[in-house]
């Protein structure tokens, strides 16, 4: 069975900032990275963990297409998701710390 194309989440992220009016240099400080490295992650069609465990941890409620929600999520939902996300990016990150 054909799996349906995954979401190019650099461009997705580029769409979030621009629906939610966020210019560049306000998303760059929001997330405490470089104007460089937001049009670098806008480039690629999926995120560094760390890069999404930053966006998660700055953007509350985080972008709908980082939880792989698509529609219109409740609230109850969207949180219980990036609840979800936060936990099982915090374990991944910690287990490859452990194996360097």
């Amino acid at each position: 069975m054909a799996q349906p194309p995954r979401t190019h989440e650099g461009e997705a992220l580029k769409a979030y900032a621009k629906e939610k009016g966020l210019k560049i240099n306000a998303l760059s400080l929001q997330l405490g990275v470089t104007r460089q490295t937001l049009h670098k992650w806008f480039k690629k069609p999926a995120l560094d963990p760390d890069a999404v465990l930053l966006i998660l941890n700055k953007m509350e409620p985080a972008p709908a297409f980082l939880l792989g929600i698509t529609g219109e999520p409740s609230l109850t939902t969207l949180l219980t998701e990036i609840r979800t996300v936060k936990a099982m990016l915090t374990q991944l990150l910690h287990k490859d710390s452990l194996q360097t």
